[in-house]
């Protein structure tokens, strides 16, 4: 069981540091899923793909997203 003086005391600094280290992988994950529905999503919404393999691909690649 904790104390208050251990809770009090206790130095948070390495998980502030991990809780950072979060956020910026967080930001990185963004910026594959833009990029991923950029180029690859982005393919079943032209006029070039046609059929029902569309739909399925679009639905697909939305929840890959």
């Amino acid at each position: 069981m904790l104390t208050y003086h251990e809770v009090m005391s206790t130095d948070l600094g390495l998980l502030t540091t991990a809780a950072g280290k979060w956020d910026e992988m967080a930001g990185e994950l963004k910026k594959v899923e833009t990029r991923y529905g950029d180029s690859v999503q982005k393919i079943t919404m032209g006029p070039d793909w046609s059929g029902v393999s569309v739909g399925v691909a679009h639905s697909s690649f939305a929840a890959t997203r």
